[in-house]
């Protein structure tokens, strides 16, 4: 983290890893699919480029970029550390801060950066992309703009998308999967950006069957949002709800809620902002 030598032979060894990762994502057609919604809805904005690059961008890749990018965002003002445990905050922050110190990481006091909010949100753009490969699925995503990570409406969303098609009981499997058995996969999801979102449905189904899958979706949507979830949907809802309150006890989603707080909000353990 401090002293990284990005070496050539580690950009070489790792380029090629990130190219197989690549390779690996291009035989998934349930992957493929999401990165080629997001290039259709969002264009070349930030959030329609694809999280691993492309072919061509990794492999012109030059390490002296890659060690240009290192100085200029690993820096104590960007770094989240977390511990758990019985544990003493100043005795972490005394251990962390000597160990940057020896390192030459700490030059000089530095506040911390800004939590990275949202600004204008890209423009969302509709349409139909097409990716033909030799499968014996058509693999659907259909999708729509959704709310900020930052929205307070996020939270009803969470609960219409468990409601949609969120889980085995949801009205979507339920429909399209147990009533009809048109799919193996199919479910709702909802991704939250700093300055945007998506809210969507995946379905994996035989071709023949697409028009009859992409007719229940399109329904089943324009169902959900006129009349919104049945009373009879909430004691489901309420099962599903209880997991997290209970899973927030193990360590590592107890740090997951923290990092969001910290890095998305700016927000520490009390609520206050982080320092």
């Amino acid at each position: 983290l401090t002293s990284s030598l990005v070496t050539p032979a580690d950009v070489e060894s790792e380029r090629n890893v990130v190219l197989e990762e690549i390779a690996m994502r291009d035989d998934d057609p349930s992957d493929a699919v999401h990165d080629l919604l997001a290039e259709r809805m969002w264009g070349s904005a930030p959030l329609g480029r694809p999280i691993l690059g492309t072919v061509k961008s990794i492999a012109t890749l030059s390490r002296s970029v890659i060690n240009r990018y290192y100085k200029r965002k690993y820096r104590p003002s960007r770094v989240v550390v977390a511990a758990a445990g019985n544990l003493d905050h100043a005795t972490v922050v005394r251990l962390v801060r000597g160990a940057f110190e020896r390192a030459g990481f700490l030059a000089d006091e530095m506040e911390p950066d800004p939590a990275r909010m949202g600004g204008r949100p890209p423009r969302a753009t509709s349409g139909v992309a097409l990716l033909e490969r030799p499968t014996e699925q058509a693999n659907l995503v259909l999708a729509v703009p959704g709310l900020a990570r930052t929205d307070d409406r996020r939270f009803a969303l969470g609960v219409l998308n468990v409601a949609f098609g969120g889980g085995m009981s949801s009205r979507l499997f339920q429909e399209i999967r147990e009533k009809r058995g048109l799919a193996y996969s199919v479910y709702s999801f909802a991704s939250h950006y700093a300055d945007t979102g998506m809210f969507g449905v995946y379905v994996g189904c035989h071709p023949a069957k697409v028009d009859i899958v992409l007719g229940l979706c399109r329904e089943g949507l324009a169902d959900v949002a006129d009349r919104g979830i049945t009373g009879e949907e909430l004691p489901y809802l309420d099962s599903i709800e209880a997991v997290p309150a209970v899973d927030i006890d193990s360590r590592s989603n107890a740090l997951r809620s923290g990092q969001f707080d910290v890095i998305h909000l700016g927000l520490g353990a009390d609520g206050h902002t982080a320092s």
